[in-house]
Parts: structure tokens; C-alpha cells; sequence
């Protein structure tokens, strides 16, 4: 049986999701007990990227191929992408806490202010020199 294109970016999605959902009962992490403060994190910013995501899809800036995602579509986007705001995210912070909780570390980043404005002012000079070109821009800026 040949393999369906359609399912693509569900794919992706269910391939970074699987794992962390799985480990998320481990006894040393027990991410699942922070369920409750994480999705109340990323439920905004997911809408807000949602609504970016779908406006610049309008404006034709992007745009989603049916021939990788099922085709159903909310407000313009594949569900898929629904699921890329809520999957990813939650991933990521899984791993920071099972760093966390595997290496014994708590936070420590005393050096993060210094790191976060570099990165601020590299991407401020990434965007100024792609002024034209209306993702970079705002991705960027």
C-alpha cells in the first residue's frame, strides 16, 4: 500500500507529539501535574500565531499545500497547523523539563539577558535588511 501524501503534516505533528505525551507519566519528570499551568501558557500565544498565521495566508504571503495536509481547513488554515501551535510548545517544554529534572539543575541562566539581547539585535539586522519581503519582516522585527 502506497504511502498517503495527505497525512504528511499530521505526520509531523503526531511524530513530535508521541513521545513527549508518552513520557509525560514518567515519575521523575510527572509533566502531566503541569498540564494545567502549560496549556493556560499556550493557549494565547497559540491564538495569537493562529491569527497571524491565517491573516498572512490571506494576503497570499504563504500558503498551505492540500496535497500534504487532509484539507480540512479553519479559518483559512489545515488543522494540521492548529495542531503545530499546540504540539510543538508542548514538546519543547517538555524536554526543558526533563532537563531539568534529569540533570538536577533548576534554572540557572545568568547569562540568558546577555544571549536573548543578541539575538534581539541580530534579528533587528535581519529584518532591516529584508524591509521588502513582508514574513522576514514581521517574523524578525
Amino acid at each position: 500500500m502506497p504511502f498517503n501524501p495527505h497525512y504528511t503534516y499530521l505526520l509531523v505533528d503526531l511524530g513530535a507529539l508521541i513521545f513527549p505525551l508518552l513520557l509525560s507519566f514518567d515519575y521523575k519528570v510527572a509533566f502531566h501535574k503541569r498540564w494545567p499551568a502549560l496549556f493556560l501558557g499556550i493557549f494565547p500565544v497559540a491564538a495569537f500565531f493562529i491569527l497571524w498565521d491565517s491573516w498572512f495566508t490571506h494576503l497570499g504571503i504563504w500558503e498551505f499545500s492540500d496535497h500534504y495536509t487532509l484539507g480540512w481547513r479553519i479559518i483559512g488554515l489545515p488543522i494540521e497547523e492548529w495542531l503545530f501551535f499546540l504540539v510543538v510548545p508542548y514538546a519543547c517544554v517538555f524536554v526543558y523539563e526533563c532537563l531539568k529534572a534529569y540533570t538536577g539543575q533548576r534554572t540557572k541562566f545568568s547569562q540568558a539577558p546577555k544571549v536573548a539581547s543578541f539575538i534581539g539585535i541580530l534579528l533587528l539586522i535581519i529584518a532591516g535588511e529584508h524591509l521588502f519581503r513582508a514574513y522576514t519582516v514581521s517574523a524578525m522585527g
